[in-house]
């Protein structure tokens, strides 16, 4: 399926509606453009429309990205479309809404939990529970989520 780029709007929400393929295709027809695709970001009443924003599709263009904070700005809300104001930034604000130093100060904090050891005993662990997990299942509902997914998480959490 060829896409023409002026066809495709991420802010739409019709296009997150389209099956998994046709995103494909069309961020694949992104990827192929040179550039950063610039987009309009939506009208929200309770947060003024900011200046657009780029699709970063590259790996070769996020390399790039990551390298200028001082052009690309992660600590006005990367994980939604419309800048937050700076008052809400605490609020909701995550490791993927900062940028350096805060973000490698953080980083180097929680880095430690995610070293090979660390990770290799989480997953002893979530292996241990999904074990006893399914052992016990004789007699259960039927109901795969009821039965086993929904209890996973919830006795996984206490490492």
């Amino acid at each position: 399926m060829a896409l023409n780029v002026e066809d495709i709007n991420l802010t739409d929400w019709d296009f997150w509606r389209r099956p998994h393929d046709e995103r494909h295709a069309a961020f694949r027809a992104l990827r192929n453009e040179p550039g950063l695709p610039r987009f309009e970001e939506p009208d929200i009443v309770v947060v003024p429309r900011g200046p657009g924003y780029r699709a970063v599709t590259r790996h070769a263009d996020l390399v790039e990205v990551s390298r200028r904070p001082q052009d690309f700005c992660s600590g006005k809300s990367a994980i939604s479309i419309p800048d937050l104001p700076d008052e809400l930034h605490e609020f909701f604000g995550s490791m993927i809404n900062m940028d350096d130093p805060r973000h490698a100060k953080i980083r180097r904090i929680v880095s430690r939990a995610f070293s090979p050891r660390m990770i290799q005993r989480f997953e002893d662990r979530v292996e241990e529970v999904a074990r006893r997990i399914v052992d016990g299942l004789e007699g259960g509902t039927g109901d795969f989520v009821a039965d086993v997914a929904a209890r996973l998480p919830s006795r996984s959490s206490a490492i």
